[in-house]
């Protein structure tokens, strides 16, 4: 069994271990080691990315209670091995996944409506919330709740104990393990069995950006960013809102007004075009191309 470093301290991202075993599998070359600091795929939460010895770690999955590291190429090594994980991806994954958390909690505890399902996207994160719509209200009260509660710095802690123990808190839904679990605790907010990477408090989540939500299936899907995404998307945001105000030069308060104009414009130009449905255009069409007597 693997020892599991990003249990430990999820702040761990250099570290030093023995390589077990090199071996190959569908997905490519492998190495286990005594323990790692990466993180394996799993809960709706990607895994780690960085080197062993300078050799890339391009995946990471966890198989009978031992943790891969799939790598580019043979680290050429039977001794100690140096482990770096990538810094950015992981803290990025830390606030995405404790954002959910405090999102899940604030839907369900406020509104009545439980989260089914979690997925951590390379750009955005989405859930999925047991119900047939979301009213704009209601986006804002939540989203503005859930930063309420970041700002607020609560503390954010995790303990390993038995299904029994863990049954004495006030648990978000039931537990789907028998032996011992990993409990995320927000106090006063969330008491959930996670197997994540989060931060120590919810400060470092820094904000919560809700981007719009659509039907799937019978539930809703909303998209969302929290952390340092919310810095990066606005930033996109302005770069689109600063070329516009460029080409139409245009304020902000009288850009819009001018884009609405335009696509009025454009819409009513679309009208007077001749439509494949209009007799008259059809019979020309097929008598321009005609084919000529005798050709086949």
């Amino acid at each position: 069994m693997t020892r599991k470093l990003y249990y430990e301290d999820v702040y761990t991202m250099d570290f030093d271990s023995k390589m077990v075993q090199t071996d190959e599998d569908e997905r490519g070359l492998y190495v286990v080691l005594e323990e790692t600091a990466f993180y394996p795929t799993g809960g709706g939460q990607p895994h780690d990315e960085g080197t062993l010895n300078d050799v890339e770690v391009f995946g990471v999955e966890e198989v009978d209670d031992e943790v891969r590291h799939y790598i580019k190429e043979d680290l050429s090594t039977e001794g100690r091995v140096h482990g770096k994980v990538n810094q950015e991806r992981r803290l990025d994954h830390m606030q995405q996944h404790c954002g959910q958390h405090i999102i899940s909690a604030v839907f369900d505890d406020q509104f009545d409506i439980p989260t089914t399902s979690f997925h951590l996207g390379k750009d955005t994160v989405t859930i999925d919330l047991d119900t047939g719509k979301l009213s704009n209200e209601t986006l804002v009260k939540v989203e503005e709740q859930v930063n309420q509660i970041i700002r607020y710095n609560y503390p954010v802690e995790t303990k390993w104990m038995s299904v029994t123990e863990a049954g004495e808190y006030p648990l978000r839904k039931p537990l789907a393990v028998k032996g011992d679990v990993r409990l995320v605790i927000i106090p006063e907010i969330d008491y959930n069995g996670c197997g994540g990477t989060h931060p120590h408090s919810t400060g470092e989540v820094m904000a919560a950006k809700f981007l719009g939500w659509t039907k799937n299936k019978h539930q809703v899907r909303l998209e969302f960013v929290c952390g340092n995404r919310v810095l990066q998307k606005l930033g996109q945001k302005h770069q689109v809102l600063t070329e516009l105000k460029l080409l139409f030069r245009s304020r902000n308060n009288s850009l819009s007004m001018k884009l609405v104009s335009l696509s009025m414009q454009v819409r009513k130009r679309i009208r007077k075009l001749p439509s494949w449905r209009d007799n008259s255009f059809t019979m020309k069409r097929k008598k321009s191309f005609q084919r000529p007597t005798g050709s086949r």
